[in-house]
C-alpha cells in the first residue's frame, strides 16, 4: 500500500468513525434508555458551550431544565405546571435557593478500562456516594467545556458526558444514541 493511499484509508477511517465526528462537535445530543424498580423510559441530554439542556420523559409527564451559560439562568419546565427559573451569579454559582436535585460530594476512583458505547469510546470511573457504588462510562468531547457538561446536575464530579451508569451492578442509565443534532 502507497503511503498516499494509506493517508487516504486513515481520513476515510475518521470520517466515518463516530467516535470522532463526535469528539469534535459544538454540540452532542445523547438519548438514553433509564432503568428503575418502576420501569423504564426515556431521556434526552444536549451539550453545547452556551447551554445544557436535559429531558426526562417519565410517564405520563416530562421535565425538561435548561441551563443557559450566556443568560445565567437555568429554567426547569415540568410538563403542566409554570416554569421555574433561577439566574447565578458571575462564576456561575446557582443561588441557595436551587433545590431541584441533591447533588451528593462522590468519593472518585478511575480506572484504566475502556469500552465503546455508541462508536464513541468512552472512559471509566468508579463513584462512590453512601452504600452506593457507581461504575460511570463517560467521554470528553473536545470542542464542549467539560466543566459546564455536568455543573448542575447530581454527576457534577464526572468530567465528561455519560453515556452508561451502573449503580451497584445494576445497570441505571445508557446511551442507545448520540449525535450532533441538539434541539435547544
Amino acid at each position: 500500500m502507497t503511503i498516499k493511499m494509506l493517508f487516504f484509508h486513515l481520513i476515510l477511517i475518521c470520517t466515518l468513525n463516530p467516535s470522532a465526528e463526535i469528539l469534535n462537535s459544538k454540540q452532542i445530543c445523547v438519548k438514553y434508555e433509564n432503568y428503575y424498580e418502576d420501569g423504564s423510559y426515556l431521556s434526552t441530554d444536549c451539550f453545547s458551550n452556551d447551554k445544557c439542556k436535559y429531558t426526562f420523559h417519565e410517564n405520563p409527564k416530562k421535565l425538561t431544565q435548561i441551563v443557559d451559560f450566556e443568560k445565567k439562568l437555568i429554567k426547569i419546565s415540568p410538563e403542566e405546571e409554570e416554569d421555574v427559573t433561577y439566574t447565578f451569579d458571575e462564576n456561575f454559582n446557582a443561588p441557595d435557593s436551587f433545590d431541584a436535585i441533591e447533588i451528593p460530594v462522590f468519593e472518585i476512583k478511575k480506572t484504566d478500562k475502556t469500552k465503546e458505547i455508541c462508536g464513541v469510546s468512552c472512559k471509566n470511573l468508579e463513584a462512590t456516594y453512601k452504600d452506593d457504588v457507581y461504575k460511570i462510562w463517560y467521554f470528553i468531547p473536545k470542542k464542549i467545556k467539560a466543566d459546564r457538561i455536568n455543573k448542575y446536575t447530581g454527576y457534577k464530579q464526572i468530567p465528561g458526558i455519560i453515556l452508561e451508569i451502573i449503580c451497584n451492578d445494576e445497570l441505571q442509565k445508557k446511551a442507545i444514541s448520540i449525535d450532533d443534532k441538539c434541539k435547544f
